[in-house]
């Protein structure tokens, strides 16, 4: 799993207001979130994904974080942007351009218990969205968006996690 080196909002409703980066994770149907990751030394052939990483509640007690969530957070949108490592502030209309949809995560966590009811059984079998290559030295650019929902929290590297990660499969 990698952690990003790089977290910064955009906000669409106040396209010149500059973000730099920040552990501060902001999503609803006017902002966005851009992340940068340097993966190194990866294996040769190496494929990653990205992966909302929520744990349950229990989980989120025990690691004195929350979050705060409205609306449906069961597709957020994974974008992948061109890479700018020299941008240290952002802006609505600074934002990077968008290359591809990687696809969707769902901002949810997995339940305490084996429910054999539950409809994600069997969803962390796959990777929430399609594999890319991040062999060699990779640099990664991805933009998170919410249509219809509103998200909040801080991602900060300690445990559990509680994120937007890649995580590389060898």
């Amino acid at each position: 799993m990698w952690f990003p080196s790089y977290i910064a909002r955009a906000n669409a409703a106040e396209p010149d207001r500059t973000y730099s980066s920040s552990s501060t994770v902001t999503l609803s149907p006017s902002d966005s979130m851009f992340y940068r990751f340097g993966i190194m030394k990866n294996a040769p052939n190496s494929t990653c994904y990205v992966v909302a990483a929520v744990p349950n509640a229990s989980k989120l007690l025990a690691g004195n974080k929350s979050y705060v969530s409205e609306g449906d957070v069961s597709a957020i949108e994974i974008w992948k942007v061109s890479y700018n490592a020299s941008q240290t502030e952002l802006s609505w209309n600074t934002r990077p351009r968008r290359e591809s949809l990687l696809g969707t995560v769902s901002f949810t966590p997995l339940p305490e218990v084996y429910d054999p009811e539950d409809e994600r059984d069997g969803m962390e079998l796959r990777p929430p969205t399609p594999l890319f290559e991040c062999d060699g030295d990779s640099r990664i650019a991805i933009e998170v968006t919410c249509s219809d929902c509103r998200l909040n929290f801080e991602q900060v590297f300690s445990d559990p996690p509680l994120a937007f990660d890649v995580w590389v499969l060898k």
